[in-house]
């Protein structure tokens, strides 16, 4: 491959089309397996190590610049051209199928975009074990189970499916084949996925089967009737954002214990910096001290426990910026737990988020959540620890 290769990239124009799914976004914006369908031409870019991708959109490029700028593929330049779709030049690969894929059949109306939608899901799931992510791991029923996924021992598994991190199956339920259950989902008592796709953060109640449908928070889209169905009863069909996962009632206690001891710890000293934490609860706001130890440093974190925002212990809270940068599935997993005050990368000296060693400690506790008792039990040490040279 030369020094300069350039990947050119063609975006298809298909708003008119988006009657029944009725998305915000491009349809290349849509999820497809653990990421976005772009996010996938993104990742063959650096398999193929292109120098340079230029991105040829008719439908909403505002959009499509804008997730771009917030992505993780920064190794290269990207470049979103807006052009009618008649100007897209000639080598320009399309992103209406799958890195690798043959030609799908391309739709011409809400049910037909529907149907695309689920088939590049199903595609995505028979490939998995090329494109395998080291986070996962391979079951032996013939799917992929994500970090702090919990699958009730009488539930049925048959492959292909995969589970994304911290989902929960219950008794009984039916995954498979050609499921796919995304992140942070509950999928209840005897439901069944099959040739369906949850996507993440939807709560799927007992006894209800998906069957060639695409379960999004209270919507469900099904394909084989080309509609569109907003369920109203929770206990069917909703979202799980702030079903579970909660902070514990100990960490706020505790916590309430620490905030005097903090705010006096952190009196007159400099504000380093704020910034957006990002949480399963959505993102909160931070500030961090400049100097001190870290409870003086961190003594508006502590706030955030006391309000159910963060845990006292887990991995450091980082913006969606420094999410961007890890890999998908990476940075989704560490979007799917609660960031803590004290961390195990704390214990190694590592005080900053971002650096190598920092992210290999947060990804070991957000799929280990044993490792806090040994942080619980170094806090009166953590506490007074000076980080150097910050």
């Amino acid at each position: 491959m030369s020094a300069e290769t350039e990947m050119v990239l063609g975006v298809p124009d298909w708003p008119d089309f988006d009657t029944v799914a009725r998305r915000t976004d491009p349809p290349v914006l849509w999820p497809v397996g653990a990421q976005p369908l772009l996010a996938h031409w993104m990742d063959e870019a650096r398999r193929r190590g292109a120098t340079r991708v230029r991105v040829y959109c008719a439908d909403r490029p505002h959009l499509v610049r804008a997730w771009l700028e917030g992505g993780a593929y920064w190794s290269c330049p990207v470049e979103v051209v807006p052009s009618e779709v008649t100007r897209y030049p000639a080598s320009a690969e399309w992103t209406d199928r799958l890195p690798g894929e043959s030609t799908p059949r391309i739709p011409h109306d809400g049910a037909s975009l529907v149907e695309w939608w689920l088939e590049r899901n199903l595609r995505w799931l028979e490939s998995r074990e090329d494109h395998a992510r080291l986070l996962d791991e391979r079951h032996p029923d013939g799917g992929w189970i994500g970090p702090r996924a919990r699958v009730h021992p009488r539930a049925k598994l048959h492959g292909p499916f995969w589970i994304g991190a911290g989902a929960q199956i219950g008794a009984g339920a039916r995954i498979g084949p050609g499921a796919i259950v995304g992140a942070r989902c509950v999928v209840e008592t005897d439901a069944e996925v099959r040739e369906a796709v949850v996507l993440d953060d939807s709560f799927v109640g007992p006894h209800v089967s998906l069957n060639r449908m695409i379960a999004d928070g209270s919507v469900v889209i099904d394909a084989q009737r080309g509609c569109r169905v907003e369920i109203a009863e929770s206990f069917i069909l909703s979202g799980t954002r702030y079903r579970g996962d909660s902070v514990p009632w100990s960490d706020r206690v505790l916590a309430l214990l620490l905030w005097l001891p903090a705010q006096i710890a952190a009196f007159g000293r400099p504000v380093g910096i704020d910034f957006l934490a990002t949480t399963p609860r959505g993102k909160v706001l931070l500030r961090q001290r400049a100097t001190g130890p870290l409870l003086a440093r961190r003594a508006a974190w502590i706030g955030a426990v006391v309000s159910g925002r963060l845990r006292l212990v887990g991995p450091l809270p980082r913006d969606e910026e420094a999410c961007a940068r890890l890999p998908i599935d990476a940075a989704n997993l560490l979007r799917s737990v609660h960031p803590g005050v004290f961390s195990v990368a704390d214990l190694h000296g590592c005080h900053a988020v971002g650096g190598e060693e920092e992210t290999v400690h947060a990804l070991y506790s957000a799929t280990q959540p044993g490792t806090s008792g040994e942080v619980f039990r170094a806090i009166p040490r953590l506490m007074f620890k000076q980080p150097g040279g910050r």
